[in-house]
């Protein structure tokens, strides 16, 4: 089983983040709590710009290592946590993983080098001289971009940071708009 290592200072965070770098992801899967027993996934029913799951993803890379993206409280509650391994659960938790490598693949995410990886620290409410993960922005060789946040979308203006959640945005445009903009959460 690979190093499970959950950053909780900033360098920790950048380093790990920076082990994407170079690497194409050749698996994705989001991971979801299982709140409605319908058996169709949760995670897509607003756009098609973004995916928005109440857990996170995990990234299978070329080298066979896992990332995961997910939400945490490393360094203010609901931030976005990286993890250099796999999602854990515990025993007998109502999950669903669903695979979406066709959909990451259509976007051209997949089998492509990651070229940058970074991500946007935001003040911690409240400001206590303390900054948080709000987002980690991978950009690829292919050109495309995808922004994970920790981002609760709603119906409204009631876009929300500092979520129990991830949006996966695949157009950066509406990703600053929706979480950093006047009407966005931050």
């Amino acid at each position: 089983m690979p190093e499970r290592l959950t950053p909780r200072a900033r360098a920790d965070f950048e380093r790990v983040l920076q082990q994407l770098v170079g690497r194409c992801i050749e698996a994705v899967s989001y991971v979801e709590i299982a709140y409605e027993r319908d058996g169709r996934p949760m995670w897509n029913r607003d756009s098609e710009s973004f995916d928005s799951l109440d857990f996170g993803v995990q990234m299978t890379l070329d080298d066979d290592s896992t990332f995961s993206v997910t939400w945490g409280a490393e360094f203010t509650p609901h931030n976005v946590s990286i993890l250099r391994g796999p999602l854990e659960f515990s025993e007998g938790s109502s999950t669903r993983r669903w695979d979406v490598g066709p959909r990451w693949r259509e976007r051209r995410l997949l089998d492509s080098p990651v070229i940058s990886a970074r991500a946007t620290w935001l003040p911690a409410d409240p400001p206590n001289g303390r900054e948080y993960p709000q987002d980690v922005r991978l950009e690829f060789e292919s050109g495309a971009v995808v922004v994970l946040s920790a981002f609760e979308f709603r119906a409204g203006d009631r876009n929300m940071v500092m979520m129990d959640n991830i949006t996966v945005f695949f157009d950066e445009v509406e990703a600053r708009r929706r979480v950093h903009g006047p009407h966005g959460g931050a």
